[in-house]
C-alpha cells in the first residue's frame, strides 16, 4: 500500500490495521499545512499536535519517505495495491478582476519571519485563515481592513477562538467590510459593493486573498483505477475541512479496506 500523504494519521491507521504501508512525503518533513496553521498567535498547540502525529508514525514502524513525488514511474515501480492520496488542497480565488496580483494568505505565513510592519491591509475573506492572518499581522502594527461577502467573520471557527479573534480586530480598531463583494483588485487598491449597495475603495499598501480552499486536482485517482489499482482520496484531497474531519477520512477509508 502506497500513501501519498498530508494526513499522517493514516498512515498509523494502515499500521494499526496490520497493512504493509509506505508514506511519502514531497516535502522534507511531514505535517503538510499543519506546520502553517500552527504559526499564527496562540495556535502552537497545533505544532504539537503535528509533532505528535509524526511522532506516532515512527512508533508503529513506518518510515516516510521524504522529498518523494510519486509518479507513474514510481507507481510503476512499487506496484501497489492500494494507493490512498491525501494530498490536501490549493487556495481558491473568486473570478475578480485583478485578484491575481494580491498575495496569497498561506506565502504570508510561510514567510512569517519577514511580515510587513507599519502598512495598510487589506485582507479579502474574513474565515478562519484570514482572521488568523489579520491576529498575526496585528502584532507587526499593521492597520487591517477584512472584507468578507458573508454576514459575520469565521463562521466555521469554533466560539472561543472566533470571541478572540473579534477581540484582537476590536481592540486594533480594524475595518469590517461585512456583505461585501470584491469588484475589483488592484496593487494599492480593493474596490467593493458595500453592503447598503454603493461602490467603496480601500487605498492600502498591500492585498492579501484568503478566499479559502478547494481540493487538488485529483483526475490521477481515475487513471489508478483504469489500471486496476484501487485508489482513494483522504482529508482536503476529498473536500475541504478541519484536522478532525481529515483524520476521520482516513479511518473511515483504511477500516473499509
Amino acid at each position: 500500500m502506497t500513501l501519498k500523504n498530508r494526513v499522517v494519521m493514516s498512515a498509523m491507521d494502515t499500521c494499526y490495521f496490520s497493512f504493509n504501508g509506505t508514506l511519502t512525503e514531497q516535502a522534507e518533513k511531514l505535517g503538510g499545512q499543519m506546520q502553517l496553521a500552527g504559526l499564527p498567535p496562540h495556535k502552537q498547540t497545533i505544532l504539537k499536535v503535528m509533532n505528535w502525529f509524526a511522532a506516532e508514525v515512527e512508533r508503529v514502524g513506518v518510515k516516510p519517505q521524504l522529498n518523494t513525488v510519486v509518479d507513474d514511474v514510481y507507481i510503476e515501480a512499487v506496484k501497489p495495491d492500494v494507493v490512498l492520496l491525501a494530498i490536501g488542497s490549493e487556495p481558491s480565488r473568486p473570478p475578480v478582476e485583478g485578484i491575481e496580483t494580491a498575495v496569497d494568505g498561506w506565502n504570508i505565513l510561510q514567510d512569517i519571519e519577514n511580515l510587513p510592519e507599519n502598512r495598510e491591509i487589506v485582507i479579502i475573506g474574513g474565515g478562519t485563515v484570514g482572521c488568523e492572518i489579520a491576529h498575526t499581522l496585528i502584532e507587526k502594527n499593521n492597520h487591517i481592513n477584512i472584507v468578507e461577502m458573508m454576514s459575520s467573520l469565521s463562521m466555521n471557527q469554533n466560539m472561543v477562538h472566533r470571541q478572540h479573534n473579534q477581540k484582537v480586530l476590536d481592540d486594533a480598531d480594524a475595518n469590517i467590510c461585512l456583505n461585501a463583494r470584491v469588484q475589483k483588485v488592484e496593487p494599492n487598491k480593493v474596490t467593493y459593493l458595500a453592503e447598503d449597495g454603493e461602490i467603496q475603495t480601500i487605498d492600502c499598501d498591500l492585498v492579501i486573498c484568503a478566499t479559502g480552499q478547494r481540493p487538488k486536482d485529483v483526475e490521477w485517482v481515475g487513471n489508478l483505477r483504469s489500471e486496476g489499482i484501487e485508489a482513494y482520496t483522504l482529508g482536503d484531497a476529498t473536500a475541504t475541512g478541519n484536522f478532525q474531519t481529515a483524520t476521520r477520512s482516513a479511518m473511515d477509508v483504511v477500516m473499509a479496506l
